[in-house]
């Protein structure tokens, strides 16, 4: 079963549902989507030589896209369901060419999201993953002209982990 295939009425309603229609355009498309707790969470992007994202978006059926605004204004760039229960957005706010502050927000409703923690990096963060209650973070760009920490990975662990949420972080290269 390859699923429902959407017409292209049925899947911009995906994308253009208030207020994401500001944020939305003809070649915008869902990246990064996740189930969780039977909704969809997913990231509205434009398509370009390397996709930009525009918009956290969540849903619970078609044509109920709602937009959810992260802390600062930061950018979503990946989404992740952790085996702590949590959803995970990683986020980046842009301070020059090359400074970055990364965050993390978390949320266990889809509702009521709070940063966990935030970092500044060379270079913004495009993609992370949890294991073992450490963050994995993947850096680059958003052309082809990649800085020079593109590609590095860096990994921030609690220094307590039997603190449930902590802003005490290192990182590890």
């Amino acid at each position: 079963d390859r699923g429902q295939v959407l017409d292209m009425q049925m899947s911009a309603a995906m994308l253009t549902g208030d207020p994401v229609q500001r944020t939305a355009s003809p070649f915008s498309q869902m990246l990064r989507p996740i189930n969780y707790k039977g909704q969809l969470v997913y990231i509205v992007a434009e398509s370009a030589e390397i996709w930009l994202p525009l918009s956290l978006c969540v849903a619970d059926r078609i044509g109920s896209a709602r937009q959810i605004l992260l802390q600062d204004n930061a950018v979503p760039y990946d989404i992740l369901a952790a085996a702590d229960g949590k959803c995970y957005v990683l986020g980046n706010i842009k301070i020059t060419d090359d400074d970055y502050i990364v965050t993390v927000n978390s949320t266990t409703d889809l509702v009521d999201w709070n940063e966990e923690f935030r970092f500044q990096a060379t270079a913004l963060a495009r993609s992370f993953e949890c294991q073992d209650g450490r963050f994995y973070f993947g850096l680059g760009c958003r052309s082809a002209h990649p800085l020079s920490a593109s590609g590095d990975i860096l990994c921030y662990a609690p220094r307590n982990t039997s603190a449930a949420v902590t802003t005490d972080w290192r990182a590890y290269w």
